[in-house]
């Protein structure tokens, strides 16, 4: 629940949040510009040449999109190996058991529960986006020059589909989960 401040207050608004049953106000006093800043400009330098040369704009996402997927196929691979090797590794490791947040202020989730949130909210949106037709895409569309709607391609279909929403898709969403938590 969001309320306006009230006069005199500095801040720019306070939410109420519970925590079991536990209400917490958590103000926030202002915009924290250098980040605000940096994530327009950033939007606009991206956003802008789309908008204003769309067909230009088209040609090059094209091109890179050729490329990355044509040439820089198995880095892909390789990376996404990598990434899950290093949460694994993090997980494993004795800073695996390392607790985020101020000191002396123990865990409002359980490690299950923490596993459970990054993976149920990393999961949901593949799923909503491309979980149900990714396996149609690639059937019709295989890889590798493969015939399609072939027996290779249905293969082909299960392994991408496996890739994309099994364990090494899940490190990918762990590693931004890692960074977010330890900020805070």
């Amino acid at each position: 629940m969001f309320r306006q401040p009230g006069q005199g207050d500095a801040c720019v608004c306070q939410a109420v949040i519970r925590f079991g049953s536990t209400p917490r106000v958590v103000t926030h006093s202002r915009t924290d510009w250098p980040i605000f800043t940096t994530a327009l400009v950033t939007l606009l330098a991206i956003a802008g040449p789309l908008m204003l040369w769309p067909e230009a704009s088209g040609r090059l996402v094209d091109t890179v999109y050729q490329f990355l997927t044509s040439q820089l196929g198995v880095v892909y691979i390789w990376a996404g190996n990598a990434v899950f090797g290093f949460v694994l590794w993090v997980a494993l490791s004795r800073h695996g058991r390392r607790v985020l947040g101020r000191p002396g202020v123990s865990p409002r989730f359980s490690t299950a529960s923490w596993v459970s949130m990054v993976f149920c909210a990393g999961v949901a949106t593949g799923i909503l986006y491309w979980g149900t037709v990714e396996w149609a895409h690639y059937y019709v569309g295989p890889p590798f020059a493969i015939e399609p709607r072939s027996t290779e391609a249905v293969e082909w279909a299960a392994t991408y589909g496996m890739f994309h929403w099994g364990p090494t898709g899940w490190a990918f969403y762990c590693l931004p989960t890692l960074a977010i938590g330890h900020a805070y």
